[in-house]
């Protein structure tokens, strides 16, 4: 029996393209910011359904300091699950800076499906509120529908 068919086979089967491997990387790339866009656009709803006196999700898009710190807070949190740490704390300043609004980038936040009752999560419009890693997976988990 000829080996050697086999392992060229083999070889010939392990080989990649250089243009594979980069529509695999820009699929991934188009997939992370596709998803990020599509949760922000998902928060700006529940912000709109939840606030009587929002009109439409471009207003809470706009205007809403609570969406902004979202929009900060989601890239934080990215940089610090890339163990960017600096670059995570320091765009966490900067959207400290533009609302007010302190969030650790190490807090998760989510949304809790149970027996399919969704638990968005929602942050007030206050001025120096502080949110750290520990206290916001708490107040997201507790916080009532």
């Amino acid at each position: 029996m000829n080996y050697s068919f086999f392992i060229f086979t083999f070889n010939y089967s392990l080989t990649i393209n250089k243009e594979d491997i980069l529509d695999f990387v820009l699929t991934l790339i188009i997939n992370e910011i596709y998803k990020f866009f599509k949760e922000l656009y998902e928060d700006a709803k529940n912000i709109q359904k939840k606030d009587p006196a929002a009109k439409n999700i471009l207003e809470v898009i706009i205007l809403y300091p609570g969406f902004h710190i979202l929009v900060f807070h989601k890239i934080s949190h990215w940089l610090y699950k890339h163990k960017l740490f600096f670059l995570a704390r320091l765009n966490s300043r900067l959207g400290r800076f533009f609302t007010g609004i302190e969030m650790h980038p190490g807090a998760k936040i989510g949304r809790i499906n149970n027996y399919k009752k969704e638990k968005e999560p929602s942050v007030e419009d206050s001025n120096g509120h502080l949110s750290g890693e520990i206290d916001y997976n708490l107040v997201i988990k507790t916080h009532p529908k």
